[in-house]
């Protein structure tokens, strides 16, 4: 659209906007447009003009009894499609968790267990590149919760802080501990 003549970008923003408020969305099954208004859009190729020989007084008389029924039904349409898209969200939530979950399973590890921990302070601080990257050897002396465990170092002494197994460093290691 706007490869042409990229000045004119701008221009482009309220359609894509509508052409995406219109649109279905995967997870709640309905248009962003529904769930605000709760009313379906009525689109511009469906707005209709007046019939032929109706006057413009004529058609803005209301039958009251028709309104209300009218006002109702959109009150229940709305209760029902907020219903619907709760539970379409909840059920895509619940399988992005899923999918996300058999990806993604963090290490386990036994009481015992000689480990490496990713020195995760090294990453905030100016300078140190000539520090260690990895921690250790430590011994797994405790499974807290979890997937955290509470560490022995080298030379003896407990550490305070519980290390987590899935601690992601920003190398290309896998996890922050790396067993031994």
């Amino acid at each position: 659209m706007s490869a042409d003549k990229p000045e004119e970008w701008d221009q482009y923003i309220d359609p894509v906007l509508f052409a995406y408020r219109t649109s279905q969305q995967a997870s709640s099954k309905y248009t962003p447009f529904e769930l605000l208004y709760k009313r379906k859009p009525r689109l511009p190729i469906e707005i209709s003009t007046l019939p032929s020989g109706v006057d413009g007084d004529e058609a803005q008389e209301v039958n009251e009894e028709a309104l209300d029924a009218h006002m109702l039904a959109m009150i229940e349409w709305a209760e029902e499609v907020n219903a619907k898209a709760k539970s379409n969200i909840e059920k895509a939530q619940s399988k992005q968790k899923q999918q996300f979950d058999a990806k993604h399973k963090p290490p386990t590890f036994q009481v015992g267990d000689k480990v490496w921990v990713y020195n995760s302070r090294k990453d905030t601080l100016q300078g140190g590149r000539l520090e260690w990257n990895w921690t250790g050897p430590c011994e797994i002396t405790e499974h807290t919760s979890r997937g955290t465990y509470r560490l022995r170092n080298q030379h003896g002494k407990v550490l305070k802080q519980t290390i987590s197994s899935n601690r992601q460093p920003t190398t290309k290691q896998a996890f922050g501990f790396h067993k031994i």
